[in-house]
C-alpha cells in the first residue's frame, strides 16, 4: 500500500529499521535506486513516481539531488520529501518517520481546483490550482451537501447554491471554500446556542456562495478512484488472502461501507460477512443503511448486541464521556465474542483512517492476534475520497450525512458537537426519524448544556 523510494541501499536499510519499529511488518515496501546520482537519479525517480501501484513517498537527503525536482507525469498519489540531513541514513529514526508521515499527509489531504471543469480534484493535476490550506496530518477535506447546505446557509446568513468543500482542522475549526477560494474560517463549537462561530470571513464577489455539483466531482475523479480502489484491493488480497473467514464490522457510516465494498471486490460477496453491533442507542437510520448495504453487496449480515441503551435506561451506567468511553468497550466485547465463535483463521477488515487521530496515523498496516488478522484498506483516504468512492460504487448513504453530519455514531456519543445537535433538531424529518428514545436523548443533551 505504501512505497518509500530512497537513493541508496544504506538509506533503504535506515528507513526499513524505522518503519519496522513503528509499524512492524507488512503493508509497505522500501525501494532503493541503487545509489544513482545526478540526471540519471532524477530520470529514474520520475519514472518510479509515475507508477500508480501504491502511495509513494520519495525520501531524499538534501545532497541527493539538486535543482529542479519536478516530475511531469508524477502520480497524484506520490510526493517528494527532501530532508534537512545530507543523507537519509544520517537522520534519526523519529526524523525519518516524521518525514514519511508528512509525505503521507501531503498525498492524503491534497485537493485541487480544476477551473476548466469547475470541480475539485483528488491530488495534484496539470492545470489545477492548489488550495491554500495546510497539507498536514489533521487536514481532512470533505463535501457538505443536501440539507446540510441549507442549515449551513442559515447559520452563516449567506445563500449557498450547490455543495461546498470544507477542510476540517483541529478543535472544530473548518475552512470553507467557494470555487477554489477560501471564503470562511469557522468553528463547530460546543455551545448549543451557537453551533457555528465565524472566525474569519473573506470577501466573496457574488452575494451568494456558489458551490459545485457533487455528481460532477464524483465523475471527474473516477480515474484516480479506480487507482485507489486497486491499491486497496491488492493490499487486502496480499495480506488477507487464504483466511477461512472475512469479517467487516459495519456501523451505518461511510467508512465501514467503503471497507465492506472493498472486501467484496477483493474476496467476493459469498466469502464476506458484515457484522453490525447494535447498542440500543444507535441512530435509527444506521441499521436501515446497514441492511440496505448488505443487500446491495449480497453479503451475509449478522447483528450482535451491546447493551449500552439498556444500562443507561436502567440507571446502571452514566452517559459516556471523553474520559470514560465504556460504551466502546462494550461494542468491542460484543464483536470479539462473535469473532471468537468462528472456526479457523479470520481476516477482519476495519474502516479506520489515519486522519481521524494520531493513534490511527501511527497504527500498523496489518495487526495479527493469534488466528486473527486486522487490515485497514482505507487507512490513507480522506473523507472526500470516501464520499466519492461510495457514490461511484452506488452504495446507500446514511441520510444523516444528507442532513449535515460529518460522522455517524450513536445519539448519546460524547463526540457529538453542537452542530450535530443543531442538525438533529432542525432535520427535514422529525427527530423521531433518527432517535428511538427522545427522552434519553434530551437527558443527554441537558447534560451537555450543564457541562
Amino acid at each position: 500500500m505504501l512505497k518509500i523510494i530512497v537513493r541508496s541501499r544504506s538509506d533503504a536499510s535506515a528507513v526499513k529499521h524505522a518503519l519496522a519499529k513503528l509499524y512492524g511488518a507488512g503493508g509497505y515496501e522500501v525501494i532503493s535506486l541503487g545509489g544513482l546520482r545526478g540526471g540519471k537519479l532524477l530520470e529514474t525517480l520520475c519514472e518510479e513516481l509515475s507508477k500508480r501501484d501504491a502511495y509513494i513517498v520519495a525520501l531524499l537527503g538534501r545532497e541527493d539531488i539538486t535543482g529542479d525536482t519536478t516530475c511531469p507525469h508524477m502520480s497524484p498519489l506520490a510526493t517528494i520529501m527532501v530532508m534537512s540531513k545530507r543523507k537519509v541514513r544520517n537522520a534519526r529514526q523519529h526524523e525519518i518517520i516524521s518525514a514519511i508521515n508528512a509525505g503521507k499527509s501531503m498525498i492524503r489531504s491534497t485537493v485541487t481546483w480544476d477551473s476548466r471543469r469547475r470541480i475539485y480534484r483528488i491530488g495534484k493535476c496539470e492545470g489545477c490550482y492548489d488550495l491554500p490550506y495546510p497539507k498536514d496530518e489533521v487536514s481532512d477535506p470533505f463535501l457538505i451537501h443536501g440539507d446540510g447546505v441549507r442549515k449551513l446557509s442559515k447559520v452563516l446568513g449567506r445563500e449557498i447554491r450547490g455543495s461546498l468543500l470544507l477542510v476540517r482542522r483541529w478543535a472544530g475549526e473548518h475552512i470553507v471554500f467557494v470555487k477554489g477560494e477560501s471564503a470562511f474560517r469557522i468553528r463547530f463549537g460546543d455551545d448549543p446556542g451557537r453551533p457555528i462561530l465565524v472566525l474569519e470571513e473573506r470577501k466573496v464577489k457574488a452575494g451568494y456562495l456558489e458551490g459545485i455539483d457533487f455528481a460532477s466531482v464524483t465523475e471527474g475523479n473516477r480515474e484516480v478512484m479506480e487507482v485507489m480502489k486497486d491499491i486497496s484491493v491488492r493490499y487486502l488480497r496480499n495480506l488477507g488472502g487464504g483466511s477461512d473467514n472475512v469479517v467487516v464490522p459495519v456501523s451505518g457510516g461511510k467508512d465501514s461501507a467503503a471497507s465492506l465494498a472493498l472486501a467484496v471486490s477483493a474476496f467476493g460477496s459469498k466469502n464476506v460477512t458484515a457484522v453490525y453491533v447494535d447498542t440500543g442507542v444507535d441512530f435509527m437510520s444506521n441499521r436501515e443503511v446497514v441492511e440496505k448495504l448488505a443487500k446491495k453487496l449480497s453479503v451475509r449480515l449478522v447483528t450482535v448486541e451491546a447493551p449500552v441503551g439498556t444500562l443507561l435506561r436502567e440507571g446502571r451506567k452514566p452517559f459516556p464521556t471523553h474520559d470514560d468511553r465504556w460504551c466502546t468497550k462494550l461494542k468491542q466485547k460484543a464483536l470479539k465474542e462473535f469473532l471468537n465463535g468462528l472456526h479457523g483463521t479470520t481476516t477482519v477488515i476495519v474502516g479506520d483512517r489515519e486522519v481521524e487521530s494520531r493513534g490511527r496515523s501511527h497504527a500498523p498496516y496489518v495487526r495479527r492476534e493469534g488466528r486473527f488478522t486486522y487490515l485497514y484498506p482505507i487507512k490513507h483516504w480522506s473523507t472526500i475520497v470516501v464520499q466519492i468512492f461510495n457514490r461511484l460504487m452506488g452504495l446507500p448513504e446514511n441520510p444523516l450525512y444528507w442532513e449535515g453530519f460529518y460522522r455517524i455514531g450513536c445519539y448519546v456519543c460524547p463526540s457529538l458537537r453542537s452542530w450535530e445537535i443543531y442538525v438533529l433538531l432542525n432535520s427535514a424529518g422529525r427527530i423521531e426519524r433518527y432517535v428511538s428514545d427522545v427522552k434519553l436523548f434530551e437527558m443527554f443533551r441537558h447534560g451537555l448544556r450543564k457541562s
